[in-house]
C-alpha cells in the first residue's frame, strides 16, 4: 500500500512538473546561477566551497534529469498521437472499402502485460458506453488472444456459436464476455510484429456491428488493408523499442 502511494505521488509530481515545465526550467536555471555565485563567494572557506559545489552538482543533475524526462514524455505523447491516427486510418479504410450497411468500425491496439493479460492501450471508435474498452483477455482466449498465441490472423463471427458452446481455448472469462459491446458482430485480429526477432508485440483488432460478411473480414482485399496497417504499427513499435540515441 505504501509503495502504491509513493508511486502514485511520484506520478502526480512528475505530471505537475511536466505541465509546468517552463516555470520549473526557469527556477532550476536561477538555482544554478545562485549555486555558482555561492561557490565563487565561498572560495576562501573549503567547507563552504564543498557544500556549494555539491549543491551545484545536485541542481545541475536535477536540471538534466528533468529536461530528459520532459523530452521523453513529449516524444511518447507524440508517439501516442501517431498510433491513434493510424488506428483511425485503419478503421476508416476498412469502412470505406467494405461499405457495410451499418457505418460502424472500431480499431484498437492490445498489449500483453506481465500477467499475460491482453489490454487495450490505444483505440479508435469506442464510445463512453463501450465497456469492452477495459476488457482483459487472457493470452490464448478469444479472437485476439488466439492471434497472439498462434502468431496468425484470426477472425470471429459473434453471431455464430458452436453447438455445446465455445471451445476452451477460445473461452473468455464470463466477466469479460459481459463487457463486450452487445451489438458487436465481428472481429478481425492481426498480430503486430517488431524487434530484431520480428516477434509479436501487440495485436491490432478491427471490429464492427456488421456481420463478418457485411464488413468483409473474409475478403482478401480487406485483410490486406489490416495487414498493411499492422505493418505500419510494427514500424512504430520498432521506434519505441529502439529509440534513437
Amino acid at each position: 500500500m505504501i509503495l502504491f502511494l509513493r508511486s502514485n505521488l511520484s506520478l502526480k509530481l512528475w505530471d505537475y512538473v511536466d505541465s509546468n515545465y517552463g516555470a520549473v526550467a526557469i527556477l532550476l536555471s536561477v538555482l544554478l546561477v545562485l549555486a555558482g555565485v555561492t561557490l565563487h563567494a565561498s572560495i576562501p572557506d573549503p567547507i563552504k566551497v564543498t557544500l556549494a559545489g555539491v549543491s551545484l552538482l545536485a541542481i545541475a543533475g536535477l536540471d538534466y534529469y528533468v529536461k530528459r524526462r520532459h523530452e521523453r514524455h513529449h516524444a511518447l505523447r507524440q508517439h501516442s498521437v501517431l498510433i491513434k491516427s493510424v488506428l483511425n486510418a485503419a478503421a476508416s479504410s476498412v469502412l470505406e472499402a467494405a461499405n457495410p450497411p451499418v457505418r460502424h468500425v472500431r480499431a484498437c491496439l492490445m498489449f500483453l502485460d506481465e500477467k499475460e493479460i491482453l489490454r487495450i492501450k490505444y483505440e479508435h471508435g469506442f464510445v463512453a458506453t463501450d465497456r469492452d474498452r477495459n476488457i482483459e483477455i487472457p493470452k490464448g482466449t478469444g479472437c485476439c488472444g488466439q492471434a497472439w498465441l498462434q502468431g496468425q490472423t484470426m477472425m470471429a463471427d459473434l453471431t455464430e456459436a458452436p453447438v455445446g458452446g465455445m471451445p476452451n481455448q477460445w473461452g473468455l472469462p464470463a466477466a469479460e464476455i459481459d463487457k463486450i459491446r452487445k451489438s458487436l458482430r465481428s472481429i478481425l485480429s492481426v498480430p503486430v510484429r517488431a524487434g530484431e526477432d520480428y516477434s509479436v508485440v501487440a495485436v491490432l483488432n478491427i471490429d464492427s456491428d456488421n456481420s463478418i460478411d457485411e464488413i468483409g473480414f473474409r475478403v482478401k482485399a480487406i485483410q490486406e488493408i489490416a495487414y498493411s496497417f499492422a505493418t505500419v504499427l510494427g514500424s512504430l513499435m520498432d521506434e519505441s523499442l529502439n529509440p534513437p540515441a
